[in-house]
C-alpha cells in the first residue's frame, strides 16, 4: 500500500466579454492537491464513492489486484493566496472499511471559519479489477466509466455520466444532468428527471422511467426487453434485428413509425395513439409509453 501527495499551482486565463468592442480577462489561479494510493482488493469487495463537484473517470485492468487511486483536490480563485487558504478546506479519504474500499471528498470548515471562497472540486482516477462492484454518488460532476463488467449504482444530480463497454447490473437514479452508453451489454435500471439518456444497447434488459427530458435508445443484437415509462419526455427507439412485439402508448401526444411498417394503430385520436403488435416468434419486446410526449420507431 503507498500514499503519496503533490501540490501543484497553475493559471488559468478566463476572457469575459462585457460588450463589444471592450475585452475585460480575469485571471484564475489554481492550486492542486494530488494524493494516490493503492489499496489491495479480494473478491467482492465494494468501491464506494461519495463524490461533490468530482469528476471521476474508472478505467479497470484484469491483472490488478489492487485499486489504484489517483484523487487531486483542486481550489479556483483569482488571488492564488485564498486559493491555497480554501484548499485546506477540501479534505479528503481514502480507506478499507470491512469490505468496502471508501473514497471521498468534502469540505471541512472549523466553527468561526469563513466560508471558503474559492471554487472547490475533485478529480479522480480510478483504476480497478473489471467484477469489483462500484457504487458511486456525485453531484456537480462528470462520471466517466469504461470496461466494467460487474454491478454499478450511480445517484447523481447535475452530472454528465458516461460509459462505454459496461456489462453486468447497472442502476443509476439521476436529476437534470445527462446520461451517455455505448456498447452496453447489461441489465440496466434509469430512474430520471430532466436527463438526457442516449443509450446504444446491444443486450440485455432495459428499464427507464423518466420524467422530462429526451430519451434515445438504439437496439442491437439480443435486446431481450426494453421498458420505457416516459412522462413530458420525447421518445427514439431504434429495435434489434428480427422478430420484435411492440406495445406503444401515447397519451396526449405521438407514435410514429418507419415508413413501409406493418405497424397498425390499434387506438388513435386526440386523446391517445397506440400500437400493439406481437409477431409470430417474437425474440424482443419493446414497451414505450408516454404522456405529453413522442414516441418514435426508427430503421
Amino acid at each position: 500500500m503507498k500514499k503519496n501527495s503533490v501540490i501543484k499551482i497553475g493559471l488559468i486565463m478566463l476572457t469575459i466579454l462585457r460588450g463589444t468592442p471592450v475585452t475585460a480577462q480575469t485571471t484564475v489561479q489554481v492550486v492542486t492537491k494530488t494524493h494516490e494510493k493503492s489499496i489491495a482488493y479480494s473478491t467482492g469487495f465494494l468501491i464506494s464513492i461519495d463524490a461533490e463537484k468530482a469528476e471521476i473517470t474508472i478505467k479497470t485492468d484484469a491483472s490488478l489486484k489492487e485499486v489504484k487511486i489517483k484523487m487531486d483536490l483542486i481550489a479556483k480563485h483569482p488571488q492564488i493566496e485564498t486559493a491555497k487558504k480554501d484548499l485546506e478546506n477540501l479534505k479528503y479519504v481514502m480507506e478499507t472499511l470491512g469490505k468496502t474500499i471508501y473514497l471521498r471528498n468534502y469540505v471541512a470548515i472549523n466553527k468561526g471559519s469563513e466560508k471558503p471562497l474559492s471554487d472547490l472540486r475533485a478529480r479522480y482516477t480510478i483504476l480497478l479489477p473489471p467484477n469489483a462492484p462500484v457504487s458511486i454518488k456525485n453531484n456537480f460532476g462528470k462520471l466517466n466509466i469504461t470496461d466494467l463488467k460487474s454491478k454499478l449504482s450511480i445517484v447523481s444530480e447535475f452530472c454528465k455520466t458516461q460509459l462505454d463497454n459496461v456489462a453486468g447490473e447497472i442502476a443509476i437514479n439521476a436529476k437534470y444532468g445527462e446520461i451517455l452508453g455505448n456498447n452496453i451489454n447489461a441489465r440496466i435500471a434509469i430512474v430520471s428527471v430532466r436527463t438526457d439518456i442516449n443509450l446504444a444497447v446491444q443486450k440485455g434488459v432495459c428499464d427507464i422511467k423518466a420524467q422530462y427530458g429526451k430519451i434515445r435508445v438504439d437496439a442491437d443484437r439480443t435486446l431481450t426487453m426494453l421498458k420505457i415509462e416516459a412522462e413530458k419526455a420525447d421518445v427514439k427507439v431504434t429495435p434489434p434485428e428480427g422478430n420484435v412485439a411492440y406495445n406503444l402508448d401515447a397519451e396526449y401526444g405521438k407514435v410514429m413509425t418507419p415508413k413501409g411498417s406493418n405497424l397498425k394503430y390499434s387506438e388513435k385520436n386526440k386523446a391517445r395513439e397506440r400500437i400493439n403488435w406481437t409477431p409470430q416468434n417474437a425474440q424482443s419486446t419493446i414497451n414505450v409509453t408516454t404522456s405529453f410526449g413522442t414516441i418514435e420507431i426508427e430503421n
